[in-house]
């Protein structure tokens, strides 16, 4: 992923930084960024210029699934979330282990004709160890969350999720 000096998401903790930098020292940092990209190399290191923040290698074939990892540590009554955008026939599945106790879980979609904090339960469940399928016959705004509802003191979540098709990460909360 590539951002400019003046993209907010990306490269706001860069911004300041590259107010203060001499031009040497910019040319210097282009130089040694360019194996990380065509991009990082495509001119000195000013407001413009664009920045490698993060470089993600394509999958071996399209049908690869693409895997990311998450983790939290939720204390009592806190909840973690994970957004998705999938369109029909793509397949997102979470593995779900959690250390020092269970956490709640549900698959929910958001239907697109509802208020934007509406959805519909489709699966739910208690475990320190899942596995949560989500392959939709529709496209739509798919949510995996997770609460530590029962448990006295902190627990520790990893979710690793693997993505197939058409779908993309759309958020994580918190």
């Amino acid at each position: 992923m590539v951002a400019v000096g003046e993209d907010r998401w990306q490269a706001g903790s860069v911004r300041r930084l590259l107010g203060v930098l001499p031009p040497l020292l910019g040319w210097v940092v282009t130089a040694l960024a360019a194996p990380a990209g065509a991009a990082a190399a495509a001119g000195p290191l000013g407001r413009a210029s664009p920045m490698t923040v993060q470089a993600e290698s394509p999958p071996a074939s399209p049908d690869a699934p693409r895997v990311m990892a998450f983790s939290w540590t939720l204390y009592p009554r806190m909840w973690a979330e994970i957004d998705l955008r999938l369109a029909a026939g793509a397949e997102a599945v979470a593995e779900v282990t959690v250390e020092g106790g269970e956490v709640s879980w549900n698959l929910h979609v958001h239907p697109e004709d509802a208020k934007p904090m509406a959805f519909l339960t489709l699966q739910q469940g208690s475990a320190a160890h899942a596995t949560v399928r989500c392959a939709p016959d529709e496209s739509g705004r798919y949510s995996y969350l997770f609460g530590n509802d029962g448990n006295p003191g902190p627990v520790r979540l990893r979710i690793e999720l693997r993505l197939r098709g058409d779908a993309r990460l759309e958020a994580i909360r918190p």
